[in-house]
């Protein structure tokens, strides 16, 4: 050998060092293929791999497996100009998710010329796209490419096996807070949520308070739903809340989405004397924003399940067509900082 001159280690050095095919070697790098190596051979392969210094070939993988190792995630065009807090940290949740394989994210800001050039020329094998509209129908563009497809905050309906949604479980946020108002002795609860007919979250929010109330057997609880029409409080906003909290039978539980709201809810039953407590009487839940205490969406696993997902489509293994992923509750922005630490 001549001297200084560097030997490359091959994936065969590795097989001989284990005692294992080199199939098994390939099988234990990739992604798709993991599952069918022993997880104990896999460790030993993978530190005996780091102990030689082999690095897999990313190039010959992907001409091997016929994949790009590449993944979309689309975004809607309106986010360049304006991205809540929890959109940003589901974008973060799946690409912490993803940095711990060999794929690599590609970004898309809407449904244009670049994202259908990638997928006409097979440059990514997956698209995750967030959002939170009402309005999915751009999603009927993708579906001829035939690619794994998984709805992040969103659901979208598709008896398609490659297309599946992670969202938060609004159903189950609803059914438990009512509950919780009824077993505190309320009994006439309003629910608030703004935009229904553009913003999927709080449209699911509102029909799942429609569904208990038709659901409800017990005559002498009053149901109400106020809608405000817009993000913006304004005063004339809290005095047509007022209407909830005056007469013989006001308001005495609440169920409202967005801090700003609840804040403007609690104003305008103070001006009828009725007090409104967090997490007694009023269940504030919310996009992780400032407002505390209140029950938030798991931003973050809702982007780790959103890879989760899309992963196993890659893999070829079965998947729910829907994850829920459940609320939390946050006393404090330390309950925010720490539910994002332990889903890393």
């Amino acid at each position: 050998m001549v001297a200084g001159k560097k030997t490359t280690v091959t994936r065969n050095d590795v097989a001989r060092a284990c005692g294992v095919s080199g199939a098994l070697v390939s099988y234990a790098f990739s992604d798709t293929a993991q599952n069918k190596v022993k997880p104990e051979t896999r460790a030993k392969i993978l530190q005996t791999a780091r102990e030689l210094g082999y690095r897999p070939s990313l190039i010959g993988r992907c001409l091997k497996n016929h994949c790009s190792y590449n993944i979309g995630i689309l975004l809607p065009e309106r986010f360049v100009s304006r991205i809540s807090l929890h959109q940003l940290r589901i974008f973060h949740g799946v690409c912490m998710a993803i940095q711990e394989t060999d794929y690599r994210p590609m970004v898309f800001f809407g449904v244009n010329d670049k994202l259908f050039k990638s997928l006409e020329e097979h440059r990514v094998d997956g698209v995750i796209l967030l959002d939170s509209d009402t309005d999915l129908s751009y999603a009927e563009n993708l579906l001829p490419y035939k690619l794994p497809m998984v709805f992040a905050n969103v659901e979208y309906s598709c008896s398609q096996h490659y297309v599946a949604s992670v969202r938060s479980d609004h159903e189950k946020l609803v059914n438990d807070r009512v509950n919780d108002l009824l077993a505190a002795g309320c009994r006439n609860i309003l629910q608030i949520s703004a935009l229904i007919n553009v913003c999927q979250p709080n449209y699911i929010l509102q029909k799942s308070f429609e569904k208990f109330r038709a659901n409800c057997s017990r005559p002498e609880v009053k149901f109400s739903i106020f809608d405000p029409g817009q993000y913006e409080v304004t005063e004339a906003m809290i005095q047509e809340a007022e209407k909830y909290f005056s007469g013989d039978s006001p308001c005495d539980g609440v169920l409202v989405d967005g801090s700003d709201f609840a804040d403007m809810i609690q104003e305008a039953a103070r001006r009828h004397g009725v007090i409104l407590q967090r997490g007694k009487n009023c269940h504030l839940s919310c996009s992780q924003e400032t407002a505390f205490p209140c029950w938030s969406h798991n931003s973050f696993q809702l982007g780790k399940q959103a890879w989760d997902t899309m992963q196993k489509m890659l893999n070829r293994q079965n998947v729910e067509k829907l994850k829920l992923v459940p609320y939390f509750y946050a006393k404090s922005e330390e309950n925010l900082t720490d539910n994002a630490i332990c889903n890393q």
